[in-house]
This record gives C-alpha cells, sequence and structure tokens, in this order.
C-alpha cells in the first residue's frame, strides 16, 4: 500500500508563549521533530512536543491525531521561527515528508509616557505617568534626573533615579531632596523582561520659596 501523510497547519504563537497544535493524518506509524533556523533546538530548547521532547511519534489513524507543541515566552524583539518536520515511517517504500513552520511574535518594549508635575515646592516634585505592558509586564519604572543638561538620562547612567509606585498603568514618583529654584532635567522610564523604555526628555522647575499652587506642567527642552 502506498503511504498517506495529511498534516494540518499549525498556529502561530503569540510573544507571551503558548502551545501551537496541528493534526496528522496517515495509514502509517510517523514521526515528527522540531529544529529553529535549520539548527535541531539544543542549548535553547523554547519549543518542545507535549512528551518534553524535541522528537514525538504516532500511530495510523485516519481520523487525525493532534500534535502539541508548548512554546516559551519570547522576550526578544526579534520573532522565533520553528520547523517542524514530519514523515512517515513504513517498512518498504518512500516514505513522506511534510514540513510546517510556526513563528512566534517578537516581543515589544513598554510604553512610557512623559510625566506630568501634579505637585511642585522649593525641595520636592510629584511626578505622575502612564507606563504601560506591551504585553510582558512592567517590573520596575521611575524618574531619571539631573542639574546638567548634558548628563545621559539612563537606567545605567550617574544621573539621579527615583523608583515610582506603580498602580495599574499610572506610576507616581515623588522626589526629595532638591535644591530651590533650580531647573532639572528628567525622563521616566519603565523596565520589564524585555528591555527598558523611556519617555520624551522633559523639565521643570522648583520654587523659589514655599508655595503649591499653580503648579506647571513640564517642558519638552
Amino acid at each position: 500500500r502506498s503511504p498517506k501523510l495529511v498534516v494540518s497547519p499549525a498556529n502561530d504563537v503569540e510573544a507571551t508563549g503558548g502551545t501551537s497544535v496541528f493534526s496528522v493524518e496517515t495509514n502509517f506509524s510517523w514521526q515528527a521533530s522540531i529544529t529553529t533556523e535549520g539548527t535541531t533546538v539544543t542549548t535553547e530548547q523554547w519549543a518542545l512536543f507535549r512528551n518534553g521532547e524535541l522528537n514525538t511519534s504516532g500511530t495510523a489513524s485516519n481520523d487525525g491525531e493532534n500534535v502539541y507543541i508548548d512554546i516559551s515566552p519570547n522576550p526578544s524583539l526579534s520573532e522565533r521561527r520553528l520547523t517542524i518536520k514530519i514523515e512517515t515511517r513504513a517498512d518498504m517504500g518512500e516514505n513522506l515528508v511534510k514540513t510546517l513552520t510556526v513563528r512566534q511574535e517578537a516581543a515589544a518594549l513598554p510604553v512610557c509616557h512623559t510625566p506630568n508635575v501634579t505637585d511642585i515646592a522649593v525641595t520636592e516634585a510629584q511626578l505622575v505617568f502612564v507606563a504601560e505592558s506591551s504585553p510582558f509586564p512592567v517590573t520596575e519604572c521611575g524618574i531619571l534626573y539631573s542639574t546638567d543638561a548634558d548628563e545621559a538620562l539612563t537606567v545605567e547612567g550617574k544621573c539621579n533615579r527615583v523608583v515610582a509606585t506603580l498602580s495599574g498603568n499610572e506610576a507616581t514618583a515623588r522626589l526629595t531632596g532638591l535644591d530651590k529654584g533650580t531647573t532639572y532635567y528628567a525622563k521616566a522610564y519603565a523596565r520589564s523582561d524585555v528591555g527598558t523604555e523611556y519617555s520624551n526628555l522633559f523639565t521643570f522647575t522648583t520654587r523659589q520659596s514655599p508655595g503649591r499652587d499653580g503648579n506647571p506642567t513640564p517642558e519638552t527642552p
């Protein structure tokens, strides 16, 4: 008898991970293996069959047998692709081979909006901003600031840094110990497993004397 092999398409997976499913209909036993970018996955096993292995097999089925691939989250800014090779295992004659490609979406950095200065005093300022997950959750966010317009405002830099309190998508940071009547250059930041995103650069100026009415909003230099 001649081998028959019908394989349904496999679904793509989001960056946060999930399961890709396809079915195999054949009149012979079969085997399947996972490769990624032409190389068998060995060091980074981010895609495995439901049995926890890179290979799986099955028996003849006229109704189709579902096959499941568990795919871990992709915290990179590049999409990932894997290829599944399905082959019949006939004792005699030529075996049939089918290949499928599964695409996993690239991740995205968090979204970090420019803050509003909601309260400003002689030596203090309160800033509120939105830090959105997309789709990996924000693990930390805050404000980076300096009196030096040329200082690098990054989480790796030497600038001042205050971690904000995050409630939903709204972050609040209280800056204390500021100098009176001084202009500060600042950025908000938001971090996730994917990386760090920054808001636009903005400035705010502390008061020369006590008072909390008529608070200014941040200005973009």
